[in-house]
């Protein structure tokens, strides 16, 4: 299978993705004011984003840049902790602002989770959702702010585009709080160079999976900090939309222990910071050591090391090197799908005399 046969819908939401961005980044800005002014006016001791599923994977990573650029604490949720375990969470927190993404803005999980932090501590919560106005959405009637995102849904099965979307609007969300004008720079920069970056990554990643590494067997994401949460993001993908066996690990974690899995037939992804590239740079040395194969994604640094530098070509905030790689990562599963004989738009529809992944890799909507 290559890019001159059938397009998916899941190639489509992937790598055409331009315009969704650019809606999502017009939208908060056009409400801007009223943002700052429900945050800083309910004004938080802390900010959870409480999710399931890949919205509490884009959430592990949210929080960190919130952190960061207001230097409230905030920390993600498993919704469904919240529902199982709620003696864990109705005493711990002071005054907590509820962030909750959520593709169908039904997810029941966080609808519970939602209400409980509601009665616990009179918490305020904003929901961000691809269900339009007037349509259903119990995450919606709880909201005191919606922000509300109907071009990101998709028509394939799995979260791409609206993963891409939700996690957008956080960062945008953070930096408008911060006044931070050189994140929102480069956020624009990529919505303006996306399709380019995005037919570029198309092609590397086919020529990845179909020819130059088509062996591979295992792949393995790395990630840190506010680039963790895509990181995981990326290697689940894998096992929704192809079935691959993947993993996903901190980029520090992975040599305690889970280096042991590692072979030549194992292909890695390494999420770069561009801040601890020593640090980086050995990490991969240790990876290539059982020959291993190295995909990096940075903003511009060479990695001599690595099979495959993946950069956007200029200085630019992690947030942004996290979306592209995610990109990088999507076409990668999307392409092995192809080459297996799976339908990356709905994988259960996929070759019949393929293994199929345990229910519980269905991801929450």
């Amino acid at each position: 299978m290559s890019l001159n046969g059938p397009i998916h819908s899941t190639y489509v939401e992937v790598f055409q993705q331009k315009e969704s961005l650019e809606k999502t980044l017009d939208l908060i800005m056009k409400n801007k004011q009223s943002l700052i002014e429900f945050v800083k006016g309910y004004a938080p001791e802390e900010v959870l984003y409480v999710a399931c599923g890949s919205s509490y994977w884009l959430s592990m990573s949210a929080c960190l840049t919130m952190q960061r650029e207001t230097g409230i604490r905030c920390s993600a949720i498993k919704s469904g902790d919240v529902v199982m375990n709620g003696a864990c969470y109705e005493r711990g927190y002071k005054r907590p602002l509820l962030i909750c993404p959520s593709r169908s803005g039904m997810t029941a999980e966080t609808v519970i989770a939602a209400k409980k932090f509601k009665e616990w501590y009179g918490a305020k919560v904003l929901v961000i959702t691809a269900a339009d106005t007037g349509k259903e959405c119990t995450l919606g009637d709880l909201g005191d702010y919606v922000i509300r995102l109907p071009w990101m849904m998709e028509k394939a099965r799995m979260q791409t585009r609206s993963f891409c979307n939700m996690y957008l609007s956080c960062i945008v969300l953070s930096a408008i709080l911060s006044d931070n004008n050189d994140i929102l720079s480069d956020i624009r920069w990529y919505i303006d160079n996306y399709d380019s970056l995005a037919p570029d990554a198309a092609q590397r990643a086919e020529s990845i999976c179909n020819s130059e590494f088509k062996e591979y067997e295992f792949i393995v994401s790395l990630g840190t900090g506010c680039q963790y949460g895509l990181a995981v993001e990326a290697g689940y993908i894998q096992l929704e939309i192809c079935r691959s066996l993947a993993g996903y690990f901190a980029t520090l974690e992975y040599r305690h222990g889970p280096y042991l899995t590692n072979d030549d037939k194992t292909l890695f992804c390494l999420f770069s910071t561009s801040v601890e590239i020593e640090r980086e740079e050995k990490v991969i040395g240790e990876l290539k050591r059982d020959k291993g194969r190295v995909i990096t994604v940075s903003d511009n640094v060479h990695f001599g090391q690595a099979d495959w530098n993946f950069t956007v070509g200029r200085k630019i905030a992690p947030e942004i090197v996290a979306l592209y790689g995610l990109m990088l990562m999507y076409g990668i599963a999307y392409f092995r799908a192809l080459q297996k004989g799976v339908n990356p738009d709905m994988p259960a529809q996929g070759d019949p005399t393929r293994p199929i992944r345990p229910e519980g890799f269905i991801r929450s909507v």
